[in-house]
Formats: structure tokens, C-alpha cells, sequence
């Protein structure tokens, strides 16, 4: 019976692959956190540049 508990064992030409397949099963579950803070990151950086080109646009255009 598999689950997701720890790694189940899974022999191929005499080598278990149990643990590699579980931590890459696990990574998928990690990405579903990560993009989402990471997306929410992203766009604070672009609106940090776009509010950085009002302020110089409007800079110039006062002077």
C-alpha cells in the first residue's frame, strides 16, 4: 500500500528509488506554497519599478 506518510520502497535493477521519488513527490507539494508568495513578490517588485518611473516621470516634468 503506498501513501504519502514516508517513502515506500521501490526497487528497480536492484536499487531502491523509494526516497528519490518521495522527495521529488514532496517538492510538488513545497511548489504549491512557494509560486503563490513567490508570484506576490514578483509583482511588488513591479510595481515598486512602475512607482519609481511615475516619481522620476513626474520629477521631470515639474523641472
Amino acid at each position: 500500500m503506498l501513501h504519502d506518510g514516508f517513502a515506500n520502497p521501490c526497487v528497480i535493477d536492484g536499487v531502491d528509488h523509494g526516497q528519490t521519488l518521495y522527495a521529488m513527490g514532496v517538492s510538488g507539494w513545497f511548489m504549491l506554497i512557494t509560486l503563490p508568495v513567490a508570484a506576490m513578490l514578483f509583482l511588488l517588485l513591479v510595481c515598486l519599478i512602475m512607482a519609481d518611473l511615475v516619481r522620476r516621470a513626474r520629477r521631470r516634468r515639474t523641472n
